[in-house]
């Protein structure tokens, strides 16, 4: 016997619904167990979307980054110094893109590995999306200075 952890009535064990209040229960290794998300995949997913809009709004204004990223090129003569600029800013691109797309799309993996849905999924599809949007975007840039 088991009791439904909304209403407290008491379940015969092969009872998915309870017979009172409605509430599907599973049983897994005779303990009740809750239809959760699993809070890592909700967190892979929301850095996904922070960062796919970090980089959509990078994207957006490329040509300005470009513009920019040249008028400081043009404070350092050396071509070494002007190397250390360039690789100063894809590393700090990179920290705001890169990296987080990497730790969400592994959240959101162990989330998937926790429960298959639906939800760890997009956040996956997403994360994997920015990260290879970023390292385009990198690439771009390094070839348009």
């Amino acid at each position: 016997m088991k009791k439904c952890i909304k209403c407290g009535e008491k379940l015969s064990d092969e009872i998915i619904f309870c017979t009172n209040c409605g509430y599907r229960v599973e049983v897994f290794n005779n303990n009740i167990k809750q239809n959760k998300t699993s809070p890592l995949s909700i967190i892979g997913l929301i850095i996904g979307v922070m960062i796919s809009v970090f980089t959509y709004t990078i994207i957006i204004n490329i040509n300005s980054s470009i513009f920019e990223l040249q008028k400081i090129l043009l404070d350092y003569p050396e071509s070494s110094s002007r190397v250390g600029a360039i690789i100063g800013f894809l590393v700090g691109y990179t920290i705001f893109t890169f990296i987080p797309g990497i730790v969400g799309m592994i959240l959101s993996i162990i989330g998937l590995l926790k429960k298959k849905e639906a939800l760890p999924i997009f956040g996956i599809v997403i994360n994997a999306l920015s990260v290879i949007i970023s390292i385009g975007v990198s690439i771009y840039i390094i070839f348009s200075i």
